[in-house]
């Protein structure tokens, strides 16, 4: 099995931790949690560098994503940018960036209480809030943008830093863009991951 990235490494194992149903198990999880969550942060600032002053050692997550908010300004909002031609009236590619939300932020900082010998080690406690995260990790990192799109001011090109789930798509990706056919590029903002 290959991942698109360290994220969905944390988070895969994760979740063979909370299916062990062991007490110390859910100790890991929540640590493989957290990390899965700094993970789709740092690779969000590390693919935006150039107008982030994101420190790329930083772990701390409001930090990160404090960072990423001013960069891009769009909160939680899901972004979809669908590339049509011009004779065709459905989307070839469509590709979505899908933020670390603040509420998986928050949740992210709660984990702390169960990761610091003597804080809170009620074990029902971890295990909801484990399932409670586990589908918003996968929603952070179900989009292949890398971050929304951006104008390039000095150049006045869109720019948008795209993740490929495999070689085959990128270079079929590629060579389309390549082709010389005229394309329309189209920007939505949603509130939750369209279905």
């Amino acid at each position: 099995m290959t991942y698109r990235n360290q994220s969905l490494k944390y988070l895969h194992r994760a979740k063979l931790k909370l299916s062990e149903n062991l007490d110390d198990s859910f100790i890991y999880a929540a640590l493989d949690l957290r990390m899965a969550i700094e993970a789709r942060l740092q690779q969000y600032a590390e693919a935006n560098k150039e107008i982030t002053k994101s420190n790329l050692k930083e772990w701390r997550v409001s930090n990160i994503s404090k960072e990423l908010e001013n960069a891009f300004n769009q909160r939680d909002k899901i972004a979809e940018v669908s590339i049509f031609y011009p004779e065709e009236s459905k989307p070839v590619y469509s590709f979505f960036y899908t933020p670390v939300s603040k509420s998986l932020q928050s949740m992210a900082g709660k984990l702390g209480d169960f990761l610091h010998y003597g804080k809170n080690q009620n074990i029902e406690q971890c295990k909801a809030l484990l399932l409670k995260i586990i589908p918003e990790v996968e929603l952070a990192n179900k989009g292949t943008l890398l971050g929304v799109p951006m104008l390039n001011t000095k150049t006045g090109q869109l720019e948008m830093k795209i993740e490929p789930e495999s070689i085959e798509e990128a270079d079929n990706f590629t060579e389309n863009l390549n082709s010389g056919k005229v394309i329309t590029l189209r920007v939505n903002y949603h509130e939750a991951y369209p279905q």
